[in-house]
């Protein structure tokens, strides 16, 4: 806990936290004070966390970091990536992680900066992604690309009751938010016949 302390303390003094506060007046929703640097110290707790994980089983031999959220987590990957260049720094990106109205995600401009790729799930996201990149830096720099979640076809990974000879199965995993478009499901089950 207190080498990310220190950690943190050290970093509230760096030009990234000054960018970031310069930063805030361009963003959608502008986060208080309070929740800016709250937000800050956990993301750069969460990074001195990983530097010590990595620090224990990284030689130096070519790596592909990854992370599954765009948010503290990527902000550490693109940090390690703008230290040893070699390596390749990647994250996915959903939709809370995106929008500058719900949570206030900090080091946008460094994690776009410094990650190779950003694999988002939609072409929705990387069009609300791209908008708010244009407000903040102008431009966005790592590659993007859209691989949405799930498969076409299941194949022999799907349970025996699921593969019954003319059965249709269709589950969502999804909450129920407009933004899951699941009518979508359901407009779909009216085109099926049932012959």
């Amino acid at each position: 806990l207190l080498p990310g302390i220190l950690h943190s303390i050290k970093k509230l003094f760096s030009k990234e936290a000054y960018e970031e506060l310069r930063d805030r007046k361009k963003m959608r929703v502008k986060p208080g004070l309070k929740s800016l640097i709250y937000n800050w110290i956990m993301t750069w707790m969460i990074e001195k966390r990983l530097i010590g994980y990595l620090e224990k089983i990284w030689k130096g031999e070519e790596i592909i970091l990854y992370s599954y959220w765009l948010n503290a987590y990527a902000y550490f990957v693109a940090n390690v990536k703008k230290r040893n260049p070699q390596i390749t720094a990647i994250s996915r990106a959903h939709g809370f992680e995106i929008r500058d109205f719900n949570d206030y995600i900090p080091f946008r401009g460094t994690i776009d900066r410094y990650l190779d790729r950003i694999i988002f799930i939609s072409d929705y996201t990387k069009m609300e992604y791209e908008s708010i990149m244009r407000r903040i830096a102008n431009k966005v720099r790592a590659e993007q690309r859209v691989i949405r979640l799930g498969v076409n076809n299941l194949g022999q990974l799907a349970p025996k009751a699921f593969t019954q000879k003319n059965s249709l199965n269709i589950a969502s995993c999804s909450g129920i938010h407009r933004l899951k478009r699941l009518d979508l499901i359901i407009d779909s089950l009216a085109e099926v016949s049932e012959a």
